[in-house]
């Protein structure tokens, strides 16, 4: 170092030399803390829209969630409505098959007793003829 800058007032010198660097230097910085700064803004407003229309696009998606939501509710309750329906009819067909096989079995019973009747009859009829063929036979008639 010269023998200048080693007294008082070369080390004066030497920090008013210093001085302007060092501001220099700081300005430079805070010109870099500024830009980052505004581009950290900016990159806070691109979220905030980004937020927003995320918002936006979840309610619109809530709504239309909504709205298929209420078709589906009332396609459940006509699809209920309509096995309804159709248990009231399948009951009624039931109900009218067991009538129907309570009559059918009545009137296989009455075909039963007919046939048997019928058979008697028969029975009746050849027993009948056996005695007049008898009597005709005592008689001489034949």
């Amino acid at each position: 170092m010269p023998a200048e800058k080693r007294t008082p007032e070369g080390m004066y010198n030497a920090l008013v030399e210093a001085l302007p660097n060092g501001q220099r230097r700081t300005v430079a910085h805070l010109e870099t803390l500024a830009t980052r700064v505004d581009e950290l803004t900016r990159e806070m407003v691109k979220f905030s829209r980004n937020q927003i229309q995320l918002r936006s696009d979840v309610a619109e998606l809530r709504a239309e969630v909504d709205v298929k939501l209420v078709t589906i509710d009332r396609r459940f309750e006509a699809i209920l409505a309509r096995l309804d329906e159709l248990d009231a009819v399948v009951d009624k067909n039931a109900d009218d098959i067991r009538k129907m096989r309570i009559e059918i079995v009545g009137q296989y019973n009455d075909i039963l007793n007919a046939l048997q009747s019928g058979h008697q009859a028969k029975l009746d009829i050849d027993e009948i003829n056996a005695r007049l063929d008898e009597l005709e036979r005592r008689a001489g008639l034949r």
